[in-house]
């Protein structure tokens, strides 16, 4: 789920083309892109970029999209709605958060999901949208430290509902 609501919380789309990338390449997996109809030309952009994933954004009601949540291995996404809900249905969720809210205060609920972030001096902001140029807390998270920490998410069990993992990048 690349999309948000909350400018501040977004995480370059081309960084989401480059994470798809890495997982396609890795095997053994199919990308399902889900969120509300805002996200639906993101969803277009990642697939064409792609050139493989479903582009389901837009397509299903909250609760149906938490059906399909919940027959996922895993989801990857911002700090938004569709986090929390991946982690209510019991899907295993990796997280990509800015600091613009005390650290864990949106954190999805629940075991077996991690949070990686990047310490920034603003932190707590609470701005919807950054006034930097360069939004430190979102750009500071590179797609190389992103996918280190995903694979070591990935490669734990979907059972495996061990406690909250976050890391500061």
């Amino acid at each position: 789920a690349p999309g948000c609501k909350t400018k501040a919380n977004v995480w370059p789309l081309d960084n989401f083309v480059e994470i798809g990338k890495k997982l396609i390449a890795s095997g053994n997996c199919e990308i399902l892109i889900i969120g509300g109809k805002a996200e639906f030309e993101m969803g277009e952009k990642l697939t064409a970029e792609w050139k493989t994933g479903i582009n389901a954004a837009g397509s299903f009601s909250v609760k149906d999209s938490g059906a399909l949540l919940s027959l996922c291995d895993a989801y990857i996404g911002l700090d938004t709605g569709t986090t929390h809900l991946a982690a209510a249905v019991g899907t295993r969720c990796f997280s990509i958060y800015g600091e613009r809210n005390n650290p864990g205060h949106w954190f999805p609920l629940g075991a077996g999901h991690s949070v990686i972030f990047h310490a920034v001096k603003c932190a707590g902001c609470r701005l919807f949208e950054c006034p930097l140029s360069d939004h430190p807390c979102m750009t500071g998270i590179s797609v190389e430290s992103t996918w280190t920490n995903l694979t070591a998410f990935l490669s734990k069990h979907r059972e495996d509902k061990t406690a909250l993992t976050v890391v500061q990048v």
